[in-house]
């Protein structure tokens, strides 16, 4: 019996090389599309957070933080970055300061009836 060389043939279908070829074009649209969220955000006056970042842009907060270029992009803007840093909005001040007048209150409440219950 004689034996039969085989030759290694690309069983690679398709697809998959055309998909190899979009995961490298993915990051560099997804960086460019970042990158006019940022312009648009330092526009509008918006605080540069990577929370807000990554919600207007549609990308992981991850992504943020990984990707040199993006940073280097927000720490080169004309707005103060603030990645890392929660920043506040007028109405999340204003439901801290309301917090800390309820426990101010319940305190002050606490007090006065000791105070009347040590005078009897």
């Amino acid at each position: 019996m004689e034996k039969r060389k085989r030759r290694k043939l690309d069983m690679t279908p398709p697809q998959h090389k055309i998909l190899g070829e979009s995961s490298t074009k993915r990051p560099k649209k997804l960086i460019a599309h970042t990158k006019a969220v940022i312009d648009d955000m330092v526009e509008k006056d918006i605080p540069l957070t990577v929370e807000r970042v990554s919600l207007n842009a549609g990308c992981s907060k991850s992504f943020i933080y990984k990707n040199q270029e993006i940073r280097d992009y927000i720490n080169n803007s004309m707005q103060k970055p603030t990645i890392g840093k929660r920043t506040y909005t007028d109405l999340e001040e204003a439901n801290k300061r309301i917090k800390e007048l309820e426990i101010e209150n319940m305190t002050l409440r606490l007090k006065s009836k000791s105070s009347k219950t040590t005078k009897l």
